[in-house]
Parts: structure tokens; C-alpha cells; sequence
């Protein structure tokens, strides 16, 4: 038999209670992307990460199954030295002096 990832939701279907390894066969739970953890949700098929940060926004679209993306209000310049401040709405240059 093969094994998953499972989560068990919270009694309204929706919020990720603890995850489990289970038979693909054992009935407890929905089977889950490795990542998902407790606090995640499972909305329309999708599984989200807690909002990071009160400004973004979930991004549509994705296979059922799959893990949502959430969007700042402002698209991220290029590279990878940024951080988000949610004061200003914008991203910050944190690369090294």
C-alpha cells in the first residue's frame, strides 16, 4: 500500500487540524500536499497557507489540489533581496551593503 499526507479538517471542513501519514485507503482525512500544515485552509479545492501578511490577496486560479499563492498589492521587482512592509505597501531592498 502506498502512504500520504493526510489533513484532518476542523469540523466545518475548511481549517487544518493536524496531519497525518496514513494507507491511501485509511479514512480519516484528505490528502495533502507535503507542505500543508495545522492553520492551513482547504477552500474550493485549494490549499492556503496562513495570509501573510493583512494587504494580499489569494491568487486565482491553480488545479484542485494544488497549493494557492497569495499577492501583495504591489508586484515584487525583480531579484531576490526583498522584503514586504505592509506600513508603506511596498517592498524593501535588503540586499547586503
Amino acid at each position: 500500500m502506498s502512504t500520504n499526507k493526510k489533513a484532518v479538517l476542523s469540523s466545518d471542513g475548511i481549517t487544518v487540524e493536524n496531519t497525518i501519514v496514513a494507507d491511501a485507503d485509511f479514512p480519516l482525512g484528505t490528502v495533502c500536499p507535503t507542505e500543508v500544515g495545522i492553520g492551513w485552509t482547504y477552500e474550493s479545492d485549494i490549499w492556503w497557507c496562513k495570509k501573510p501578511y493583512p494587504s494580499w490577496v489569494k491568487q486565482t486560479g491553480g488545479e484542485a489540489g494544488s497549493i494557492g499563492v497569495w499577492e501583495a498589492p504591489v508586484a515584487r521587482p525583480d531579484g531576490d533581496c526583498w522584503a514586504w512592509d505592509e506600513n508603506s505597501f511596498s517592498w524593501i531592498d535588503v540586499s547586503p551593503s
